[in-house]
């Protein structure tokens, strides 16, 4: 049974948080402390896998308890729950929570954010691995402009004009959108130099995969090599996953492959570990799920992401998103490890089918 932690100064909101989680109590051990001492005292006694907290509290504030959960519970998904989004305590989180929600929360939104959350914890299985990842002092933060474009996506009826405009309001974005819609797997000859055109052409599934790989390479600060390797293989593995899974996996598979090498900026930013008795370095297709799971990524992509190293399978019924980018990426690497004789035209292909998807 998993087990969440609620803090919160006021009764009336601990009260609402448990009639809220009362129809899952089956599924999860609930805990409620009135301050973020309370908090930690009870850490101390018991292990828990997620704490949910306020940011405006009294004795001690939202950020202070982060800020120690990060330093002596780093395993622990930190989730802030707030009704205070403008406050100073609230910028002071944004490095150290993994999550953030605004009160009030539906019930359905509270517990998909706590079973991602908590799910992170199994695909880690060692408890001293998940707390070297918590301990990366600037763990990226879910792109802010991923998360404004999907929201404009889910509006009934939106334009491209409306998502051309959006990107067109970041220069480098848009240079980037125009240049992809320009390489050899999109143009078919047309040259395209305005951003509509470019929008158009992309389509918004995986002109939303482009923005998200932009907006990660911005935020790597000092990665500057490896995040130009990282974003130059995730779009070929990408462009050729969605091509291997078809139309009814293709844009889950498209934005998997995107984000299928983030756990090596990840790991990159550790700190040197000088223990001689620490357990090795997470692989980073594991670690870059579980930053994934922290996002609240949909369970297809974290999973895609997790195994995309393994040894690829015997060809199965449907090609889903994970097997696609395992598929894909094995393309992309040269492997020849496949069992399955019918895969040996995909991993056979050429380096020009290799460009074409970049």
């Amino acid at each position: 049974m998993s087990s969440v932690l609620f803090v919160d100064e006021e009764p009336r909101v601990l009260e609402g948080l448990e009639n809220l989680m009362f129809d899952a109590a089956d599924g999860w051990d609930l805990h409620f402390a009135a301050s973020g001492q309370d908090a930690l005292a009870l850490l101390r006694e018991r292990p828990i896998d997620a704490v949910v907290t306020e940011i405006a509290m009294r004795r001690m504030d939202g950020a202070a308890l982060l800020r120690a959960l990060q330093a002596d519970h780093p395993g622990v998904a930190r989730i802030v729950l707030s009704g205070h989004a403008q406050t100073a305590a609230l910028v002071r989180t944004m490095p150290i929570a993994h999550v953030f929600l605004s009160k009030p929360c539906t019930a359905v939104a509270l517990v998909d954010t706590l079973e991602h959350a908590v799910s992170v914890h199994r695909i880690l299985t060692s408890q001293a691995l998940r707390d070297r990842l918590g301990r990366v002092s600037d763990l990226p933060r879910r792109p802010r402009l991923f998360d404004e474009m999907s929201r404009l996506m889910a509006t009934p009826d939106v334009s491209m004009v409306r998502i051309a405009a959006m990107v067109g309001r970041d220069v480098s974005l848009a240079a980037r959108a125009i240049q992809l819609a320009n390489s050899a797997l999109l143009s078919r000859g047309a040259k395209c130099t305005r951003v509509d055109h470019a929008v158009a052409r992309l389509g918004a599934e995986l002109l939303r995969a482009i923005v998200l790989g932009h907006e990660l390479a911005a935020s790597m600060v000092g990665l500057g090599p490896l995040v130009e390797e990282v974003n130059a293989r995730s779009m070929r593995v990408a462009a050729l996953a969605a091509r291997i899974a078809g139309p009814a996996h293709a844009d889950a598979a498209r934005l998997a492959g995107v984000l299928h090498d983030i756990g090596r900026l990840l790991l990159a930013q550790l700190p040197v570990d000088d223990d001689p008795h620490a357990d090795p370095t997470p692989d980073h297709a594991r670690a870059g799920a579980y930053l994934l799971g922290l996002w609240g990524m949909d369970y297809p992509i974290i999973d895609a992401v997790a195994r995309h190293h393994e040894p690829l399978p015997r060809i199965p019924a449907v090609l889903d998103a994970a097997t696609a980018v395992r598929v894909a990426a094995a393309i992309v690497d040269g492997r020849r490890d496949h069992p399955d004789p019918r895969w040996a035209p995909w991993c056979r292909a050429s380096e020009d089918d290799r460009e074409e998807a970049a």
